[in-house]
């Protein structure tokens, strides 16, 4: 057809992609990806070692202490955690938290992000029923609050 033959001449003489003017929904989804990417580019921990209250964690082993006891988490708690640290004293909305950690851009059930806070509560928090790290903000989201000491390696 003439549009892939033009598609093909575009892609020739160096175009990094090529798509429909008319498609604007395609175009929103695709600069969306490109400024999350780059986001969380900018936004990369300098380390992968951190420490607050009296826990150890480090991203790269995926290993997490509190008090010397390692605790067993799952990729995407490790990931929620990472995003909390590298957003900290920040309050997050949930659909931020659908959509940077779950990757969700409709947003089906926020309560998905309020069962893995009330996890990562029993997980760091002295006091679950009294959080001082992963705060709820009302109306608002949440906000993890603590000083994070960096070791970099």
């Amino acid at each position: 057809s003439a549009q892939s033959q033009h598609h093909v001449m575009a892609l020739e003489a160096g175009a990094d992609d090529v798509i429909h003017l008319v498609d604007v929904h395609q175009i929103f989804i695709r600069t969306h990806s490109l400024l999350r990417r780059q986001s969380w580019n900018s936004k990369r921990l300098h380390s992968s070692t951190f420490h607050f209250g009296d826990i150890h964690i480090n991203f790269d082993t995926h290993e997490v202490f509190r008090q010397g006891q390692l605790l067993q988490l799952t990729a995407l708690e490790l990931k929620l955690l990472r995003y909390f640290i590298q957003n900290r004293n920040r309050v997050i909305e949930r659909k931020e938290l659908l959509s940077e950690v779950w990757n969700l851009h409709n947003y089906p059930n926020t309560r998905t992000v309020d069962n893995f806070i009330m996890r990562l509560r029993r997980l760091f928090e002295p006091k679950p029923n009294r959080p001082m790290y992963f705060l709820s903000i009302r109306g608002s989201g949440y906000k993890f609050q603590s000083e994070v000491r960096e070791f970099l390696a």
